[in-house]
């Protein structure tokens, strides 16, 4: 362990591998990590673990490593006496033989001897028998490690160094002569960084170490940034800095009497705003009359002085939140954010605000009442919302005669006048020429049922084309009742209204989508039981869904239960022996 020769060739005659270089073979016995093993720029043969005669990697890509043929040393030489360091150690630690046995962060070391919780078959008694292992977990340097060091008992931390002082240098006088010969570590280990100020990113910096005072003189130095080593020289330039190069830097600067640290020197890379992004809550549509916050965020060093807001190019605000309140389709536009540092400054991308009218009044308005046109029948309820007072018109296939009057909300509470509007529900457009008996069904003309709805479905996320798949019954301009076996969670879907033959697109044909559906809390679908669902549609004209034409009408929701007799038409989607199989029968 202790050879220091010039021999860099292996008994076979391959060249050895400089240890500072990680080619051909990556590996970890670095000058860095071991400074007290004679690894410093060179390729010599070596034997930093102690466990064999010298040895080096080699650069032959077939050959990783080798022992090198050096002689044993023979005669009358004597080895060096061994002097135990028991309270301090000098150098790398190597003859440190006191009882320290906990880590710099307060673990406690593991047994040499045991094996548990951390496996380690080559630092052991055994393969180290000089190096102060046996039958004790102290803080040793076995291998030529910076200093002493032991496993923990932590499984989740392998090893750490130990908190041990270095001893102080020792000054020694001749008995003939009243000289003194004073042997030092280095003295006034600082690292410097260049240029000083402000270190801004793109630029380029240089780290320096530097000592004086050294007897002997310093042998190298390391520079390492958080702890870790990242050179082995005094000097280390970094250009195109990034805030990746921020940390936390020093030194250590050793000779043949100690490995002295500098004091730490912070590098903090100083950058401008990187590209803002900017977030909306909630998240979702943005509905006329609620509240919507926008926040811009940017990573800056130091952080964003200044954010402002602009809306459609000029600006309205400042501060990292853009805070709405009861917004109006006037707030609509593009929105960004600046940001701003002393370094620079810069703008987010462009972000749509898009607000919509309200779907549902709120406020007073219970539930069960939407917006005009919604799910009621004669007597219709007019109602409004306090803050933005609308009136509500007769369903599709009504007409008012009671005028337009509204409600009183007062405490919570809703009043509800009637309008009597008189009943066009379940009316054809022209019932002419209507054949009563039914037998296999007859076509259906256009305008004849319009309240038949055509239920089409696709796979979900998928452009394949909607196709037919149930029939349906319009009883509100956005509403529509069906069969609850009809609706499958994994597919879109869309009616289709005011035509006889989905088989072709018809000029009275009206496409309307399917916002939700809502299936009966005790449907079963083996047994058909509670077999019936309501479908919301999507608006497609202001508070409307499907609109009313000749084609398009309500059907009556009814509010008595029939007698016996009484005659009934059924509509739906089918085949009669002489029509194809996409007609409306009745």
């Amino acid at each position: 362990m202790n050879y220091r020769g010039t021999v860099s060739k292996t008994t076979s005659g391959r060249t050895c591998q400089s240890w500072s270089v990680q080619t051909p073979y990556s590996h970890g016995w670095t000058p860095e990590k071991h400074p007290c093993s004679g690894l410093e720029n060179n390729n010599y043969c070596r034997s930093p673990t102690g466990l064999m005669k010298p040895w080096c990697y080699t650069t032959d890509p077939q050959k990783r490593s080798e022992v090198c043929e050096i002689p044993r040393c023979v005669g009358s030489r004597q080895p060096e006496p061994f002097v135990p360091e028991l309270s301090c150690f000098t150098l790398c630690g190597q003859n440190y033989r006191g009882t320290v046995a906990m880590t710099t962060s307060g673990r406690t070391c593991q047994s040499w001897s045991v094996q548990t919780p951390h496996i380690h078959t080559w630092a052991t008694p055994e393969n180290y028998p000089h190096a102060g292992l046996e039958n004790n977990n102290y803080c040793r340097n076995p291998d030529g490690e910076r200093k002493p060091w032991c496993y923990t008992t932590d499984p989740h931390k392998e090893w750490e160094y130990c908190e041990i002082p270095r001893c102080v240098p020792v000054t020694t006088t001749t008995p003939t002569t009243t000289l003194s010969t004073t042997q030092d570590g280095p003295k006034n280990v600082l690292l410097a960084v260049d240029p000083p100020g402000d270190v801004v990113k793109g630029s380029s910096i240089t780290l320096t170490c530097s000592a004086s005072g050294s007897h002997p003189p310093v042998q190298s130095y390391i520079l390492f940034k958080d702890n870790t080593a990242v050179a082995q020289k005094n000097t280390m330039s970094i250009s195109n800095v990034q805030p990746s190069h921020s940390g936390t830097y020093h030194c250590e600067a050793f000779n043949d009497i100690a490995i002295v640290d500098s004091p730490p020197v912070t590098v903090d890379v100083h950058y401008p705003p990187e590209i803002p992004s900017v977030s909306v809550s909630p998240l979702g549509g943005v509905v006329e009359g609620s509240t919507v916050t926008l926040t811009c965020s940017s990573e800056a060093n130091p952080p964003v002085s200044r954010y402002t807001w602009y809306k459609d190019r000029r600006s309205i605000s400042t501060g990292p939140q853009l805070v709405k309140n009861n917004v109006s389709p006037t707030d609509s536009g593009q929105y960004f954010c600046l940001a701003k540092n002393t370094h620079g400054s810069q703008r987010s991308s462009l972000h749509s605000l898009d607000v919509r009218p309200p779907r549902r009044p709120n406020h007073c308005v219970p539930p069960e009442f939407y917006r005009r046109n919604s799910i009621m029948i004669s007597p219709l309820q007019i109602l409004y919302t306090p803050k933005a007072k609308v009136f509500y018109d007769c369903m599709v296939g009504y007409t008012s005669t009671g005028g337009r009057p509204d409600v009183t909300c007062m405490g919570g509470q809703w009043t509800p006048l009637t309008l009597t509007c008189e009943g066009q529900c379940g009316r054809h457009t022209d019932q002419n020429g209507i054949t009563f008996a039914v037998l296999e069904g007859t076509l259906s003309r256009p305008g004849e049922h319009p309240w038949q709805v055509s239920l089409q479905r696709r796979l979900k996320e998928t452009l394949n084309p909607f196709g037919h798949h149930c029939g349906g019954v319009l009883i509100a301009s956005c509403w529509v009742l069906t069969a609850a076996h009809c609706i499958n969670s994994s597919m879109d879907m869309q009616v289709v209204v005011g035509g006889v033959d989905n088989g072709r697109h018809e000029e009275s044909d009206q496409v309307i989508a399917v916002e939700r559906d809502f299936i009966h809390v005790d449907f079963i679908n083996k047994t058909a039981s509670n077999d019936i669902a309501l479908l919301q549609l999507s608006f497609t004209n202001g508070a409307f869904c499907a609109n009313g034409t000749s084609y398009v009408k309500t059907a009556c929701l009814p509010n008595k239960i029939f007698p016996d007799g009484k005659q009934c038409v059924i509509s739906g989607w089918g085949k009669t022996k002489d029509a194809k199989v996409n007609s409306v029968n009745a």
